[in-house]
């Protein structure tokens, strides 16, 4: 059974139903990972070094304004390990995702995540007194498993190949409980704290309810709730109540019925009962009830 034939996302409604092939317009996360598998094959050929101290982000580099390293960082791996986990992730955790949010949204989306978590990685380390530098799009796989987690909760997500699946919201908090742990602990060569930022971002980013590309529509396929702000403001905004469909009929107020009446009827002998409107049939009536009542 091959990976694209796992069942390994499942939830009410899917997205996709049953994790097969993302739709031909979303084309975010296929390119984000062919962008990163021939980085790498660049990193190889070219050497590892010369590559990675060109695109990979860091404190002097930053010094120097070479703004580019904010992004290239992301697409630089350094291992087939590091790739792999860190390609698997995405195609794992944010097909649906873009989905709901659209190809340019998700794009954007993991842009952003990445600038801010590699910031915050470096700019900690620096300010900490240990300066280091960071590759891999392990802060933007990050934020896209932390908005995927409050998008679908209770979805179920199958590692690999094992028989048994986890919901999102439980995988996501291992992570985090791991990156904090590490964090806490000795330096391990992993960016712990890039990761932790990254998942803020995405947490950030679900419950604020903002768009990175606030022109573009994302909710032709979206089952997406709004965050946590506008949720309040929803609830007290005063709901208009509907009106009635059927409206209750009143008769109109005649001042003189007699002369009312006796036009009528002059009207019925001339025309006939059919030409009277029902505001005129609903005046005899009253008429009938008025004379009787005096008897």
């Amino acid at each position: 059974m091959g990976i694209s034939n796992r069942d390994y996302i499942r939830d009410e409604p899917p997205v996709y139903g049953g994790g097969g092939a993302p739709a031909n317009d979303e084309w975010a996360i296929r390119s984000i990972i062919i962008t990163c598998v021939v980085v790498f094959f660049a990193q190889n050929l070219i050497g590892q070094q010369s590559v990675t101290s060109w695109l990979g982000l860091n404190w002097s580099g930053l010094a120097g304004f070479e703004v580019w390293r904010l992004i290239t960082y992301g697409f630089c791996h350094g291992s087939i390990g590091h790739l792999f986990w860190n390609m698997f992730g995405l195609w794992v955790f944010s097909r649906s995702l873009e989905s709901i949010y659209g190809p340019r949204e998700t794009l954007a989306f993991f842009l952003v995540t990445v600038t801010i978590s590699g910031v915050v990685e470096v700019g900690v380390g620096q300010a900490t007194g240990h300066p280091a530098g960071v590759i891999g799009a392990s802060g933007g796989l990050m934020g896209f498993i932390l908005l995927a987690a409050w998008n679908f909760p209770t979805r179920r997500i199958g590692l690999l190949f094992l028989p048994v699946t986890f919901e999102l919201r439980w995988i996501a908090a291992a992570y985090v409980l791991m990156d904090i742990v590490q964090v806490m602990g000795e330096a391990d060569g992993v960016a712990h704290l890039s990761h932790l930022s990254g998942g803020l971002v995405g947490y950030l980013y679900f419950q604020s309810g903002i768009r990175i590309l606030p022109g573009i529509s994302h909710s032709q396929r979206s089952h997406h709730r709004p965050g946590g702000l506008k949720r309040v403001l929803a609830r007290l905004k005063p709901q208009r109540r509907a009106r009635p469909s059927v409206k209750l009929y009143e008769p109109p107020r005649v001042e003189n019925l007699d002369k009312e009446v006796d036009r009528l009827l002059d009207k019925i002998n001339r025309d006939g009962r059919e030409s009277l409107t029902p505001e005129e049939n609903e005046i005899l009536l009253k008429a009938s009830e008025k004379y009787r009542n005096r008897v």
